[in-house]
Order: C-alpha cells, then structure tokens, then sequence
C-alpha cells in the first residue's frame, strides 16, 4: 500500500515538474499517463490498490515515454531554428554576389546545408544540426576573407580634365578601375544606356556615371571619390 501511494505522489511531483514544458508534452503519451494515473488515484481511493500499482506503473510508462517524445520535438525545433538561420546567412551572402566572389567556398556551404536539410526531413536532428552549424561556420570564413579583399569603387563619374579628357580607354587605364586601357570595352557595354548616343563609345560627357564591372575575384562598392 505505501509502495503503491509513493507511485502515485512520485508521479504527481513527476507531472508538476514537467508543467513549464507543458506545449512539448501535449503528445498523445503525455495525455494518456495523466488518464492513468487519475484512475490510479480513483482505484486507491476506492481501495482497489492492486490494481492502483497498476495504473500507476503504466502511467510510469508513458509519462517516460512522452518525456522522450518532447525531447524529440526540442531538438526537432532547434534543427529548424539552424536550418532558419543557416538560410538566412547564405541569402544574404548570395545578396553580396558572395556566390561569384567565393564560388568554391560558397558552394561547400551551400551543400552543408543541402545535406542538413535533407537530414532534417529524415529526423536526424542531431545531425542536420552539425551540418547547419558547419554550413554557417563556412559562411563565417567567406565573411573574413571579404573582409580581407581590397574593396575597389563600384561606379566612376566622368570627369571634365582639359589636360587628358575621359575616355572609355583612359578611365580603364586608371589603377582603381582596370590599370589597363585594354579592358574599356568592358565599360562600354555595361554603360551603353548611359550614353546620349549608345553607338558612340567616344562620346561620352562629364558627369556621367559608369558602372564598373567587376572581374574575377575583386570586390567593387560604392563611387570613386576623387578627394579620398
């Protein structure tokens, strides 16, 4: 008998205990351990207490058991809580053309986080985890290495120099832009809907901005300014 009203207390304070986690526990394991152990109170209760030892072991049971399955929802949500941030950095790193930037780079984090997503599906918490983490980590190592590179100007405005008139050729010969004249015509079809005569790439005028592209490797942000 007092074996039998330790089991019912021990599960009361059990149940009391677990309350914070009551929006993990609303499984249907959980739901069930509380049927039982009411009805192990009622079968002490009416001095049934055999049979209160019972209800109360298999409410033992199941409480067990919906603790494990609010477990598995935790870690379910902190894997989609990685998976959430793990997208987030690599669309942003993709918003600042890191994908082009860091190709091979970008693309080891991109299938980490492939892999931890399929991992997620199959319930592989703890796994999908590790790869979201290493993803991001990856992400963390382009952030340093962008951090690193010489930021060159993105767009360059024509000047009025009466010495050595701007020109296509002469703006791609400057250090900040190509440091070789060679390359204008890189300039000229990126800039063709800013000339007044988009046939004409001798033609341009000061004050016109141009857009620098970049090439391979170089990190281009913001206008030149001649006073810098």
């Amino acid at each position: 008998m007092k074996k039998t009203l330790a089991l019912i207390v021990g599960l009361a304070v059990l149940g009391s205990a677990l309350l914070p986690a009551q929006n993990l526990l609303d499984n249907e394991d959980y739901r069930r351990a509380r049927e039982l152990r009411q009805m192990a109170q009622e079968a002490y209760d009416a001095g049934e207490y055999d049979e209160a030892a019972e209800y109360s072991a298999e409410a033992e049971e199941y409480f067990e058991r919906s603790i494990e399955t609010a477990r598995r929802l935790r870690e379910g949500y902190r894997a989609e809580n990685f998976r959430s941030r793990n997208e987030r950095r690599l669309n942003r790193a993709r918003d600042r053309d890191f994908h082009n930037l860091f190709d091979t780079e970008f693309s080891e984090a991109q299938d980490l986080y492939d892999e931890g997503r399929d991992l997620l599906d199959d319930e592989e918490y703890g796994e999908s985890i590790e790869r979201f983490s290493d993803s991001i980590a990856k992400l963390d190592e382009i952030d340093a290495m962008y951090t690193e590179k010489d930021v060159l100007p993105r767009y360059y405005e024509v000047r009025l120099i009466p010495e050595r008139r701007d020109s296509f050729w002469r703006i791609a010969e400057y250090e900040f832009v190509y440091d070789d004249p060679w390359e204008w015509p890189k300039l000229y079809e990126r800039n063709k809907d800013v000339l007044r005569d988009p046939d004409n790439p001798h033609l341009i005028h000061p004050g016109q901005v141009f857009e620098i592209p970049e090439r391979d490797g170089e990190v281009r942000e913001g206008q030149w300014d001649p006073d810098s």
